[in-house]
């Protein structure tokens, strides 16, 4: 991974929790470090970042925006870089406030904070009405989505049922998307694909316009009363390891430490 850093842009702001800070302002020190996979060989602009242009849009998104808290500035600053450059893998934003309102001597504060690209895949299914408008309604409404998009999309196949079987057949896909959403926002944004297909829950493994579960995000493992990450019974689902194997074959469950492919295997006996 190569790197760009732009370091102490100073600007004069009015973040802070003081009502003083916020009307008298201060100075700010910005440093960027920016990672790419690999920098320009080649001399062209179009293979790297105009630094310059960076600096700029990081001045004035500091000077123009309002927070309390610095954290937020540095995340602010970070989502932007990684929204506007899609050459950017990852980014590590420092931010220095020498003037903060401490009692004691200091020489500086400062926080880092760092956001990156993730890799989540995602499962689709439905067996209630337009079956494929309703699967291309969430591959459409995560492109659609500013801090997502879809890099991989399997073949849609027809499935019987799994758990309840009076009931009609499936349609499923599984997506690989690029997001800047954390699980729980993905989550949210999943739940409210799912509630414009009008998805009413009538019986567990029942009937449905759609279904949109995130199955892995990076190599996460999340076990709360909200989120389940690796998908809970992912490694049992053929309907889902199937497509899976489509797009990312090789992508490993980080609880069983076995590829989609192995877990496939497995199943089929």
């Amino acid at each position: 991974m190569d790197e760009i850093i732009i370091k102490d842009i100073k600007v004069f702001a009015h973040h802070g929790v003081f009502d003083f800070e916020k009307i008298n302002g201060q100075n700010f020190y910005i440093t960027a470090k920016i990672m790419v996979k690999e920098l320009t060989r080649d001399d062209n602009l179009e293979h790297t970042i105009n630094y310059g242009e960076v600096a700029n849009k990081i001045s004035k998104f500091v000077a123009e925006t309002r927070y309390d808290l610095i954290e937020s500035v540095a995340h602010g600053i970070a989502h932007m870089i990684l929204s506007e450059y899609n050459i950017v893998e990852s980014v590590e934003i420092t931010i220095k406030k020498p003037n903060a309102p401490i009692e004691v001597a200091f020489d500086n504060v400062m926080v880092v904070v760092r956001e990156k690209r993730h890799i989540a895949y995602i499962a689709l299914g439905s067996n209630l009405g337009d079956r494929e408008g309703y699967l291309n309604l969430a591959v459409d409404g995560l492109n659609n989505n500013a801090d997502t998009r879809v890099l991989k999309k399997s073949s849609f196949i027809n499935t019987k049922p799994y758990g309840v079987l009076d009931q009609g057949d499936f349609l499923n896909a599984v997506l690989k998307v690029e997001t800047l959403l954390n699980p729980y926002e993905l989550l949210s944004l999943c739940q409210s694909l799912e509630s414009q297909a009008k998805r009413v829950r009538t019986r567990h493994w029942g009937e449905r316009t759609l279904d949109v579960d995130i199955l892995l995000y990076d190599d996460e493992i999340i076990n709360d009363d909200n989120l389940v990450v690796p998908h809970l019974e992912l490694h049992m689902r053929d309907f889902v390891l199937i497509p899976l194997c489509e797009i990312g074959a090789g992508v490993v469950h980080p609880v069983l430490h076995k590829t989609a492919f192995q877990l496939l295997k497995e199943i089929e006996g």
